[in-house]
């Protein structure tokens, strides 16, 4: 059975994390901007067979990847 796949990156915009360090995980910097969870949730809901990779740096997130298998028959 022969596979495609297709792959697309959407860049989230966020401010830059703060120095201060959350008490919850300590060393990790605390961090003003959202979680974009609807942009998250847009791109698993979109693809029936692949993946969704969150990047995040220093507490943010950067960028959400999303690879779609398509399957052909």
């Amino acid at each position: 059975m022969p596979q495609g796949s297709s792959a697309t990156t959407i860049p989230v915009r966020s401010s830059s994390p703060s120095t201060s360090s959350r008490s919850d995980y300590p060393g990790t910097p605390a961090s003003s901007a959202p979680v974009p969870l609807a942009e998250i949730e847009r791109a698993v809901r979109s693809i029936r067979y692949g993946s969704v990779v969150v990047v995040i740096q220093d507490g943010v997130v950067l960028q959400i990847d999303k690879t779609e298998k398509i399957r052909l028959r």
